[in-house]
């Protein structure tokens, strides 16, 4: 069984990129909606606005272009995302999660730690 992903967003992680600009200026890094070029103090301000939110990682995309974004630490989850079974015919993802959570509970079952489960 294997998953394809054909697009993952990048992440910048919001405390990384104030700690490495802690000396330099933000000014161009980030445009507001309207397109124009936000200064350092604007640019800072939108990084701690996204920390007061708890977010840790944000996207470099527009949030249009990846609505599943984990704000949390995950990132983009991928887009066009495709499901195989080991015959190569392509299932979905509930199918999917179905055979691996039936593969887990059998190797479970006949180990004595989750280290030793094999997929």
């Amino acid at each position: 069984m294997r998953k394809t992903v054909a697009k993952r967003h990048m992440a910048i992680n919001v405390q990384g990129i104030l700690e490495n600009y802690r000396r330099r200026s933000m000014a161009g890094l980030v445009t507001n909606d309207d397109g124009s070029i936000c200064t350092d103090a604007e640019a800072r301000q939108f990084f701690y606005d996204h920390l007061k939110q708890g977010h840790t990682v944000i996207p470099t995309c527009d949030e249009k272009e990846c609505p599943d974004f984990d704000y949390t630490g995950g990132g983009c989850p991928g887009h066009d995302i495709h499901y195989y079974d080991n015959e190569n015919n392509e299932i979905s993802k509930e199918e999917y999660d179905r055979i691996l959570d039936n593969l887990n509970s059998v190797n479970t079952d006949e180990t004595e730690s989750d280290d030793d489960i094999l997929i």
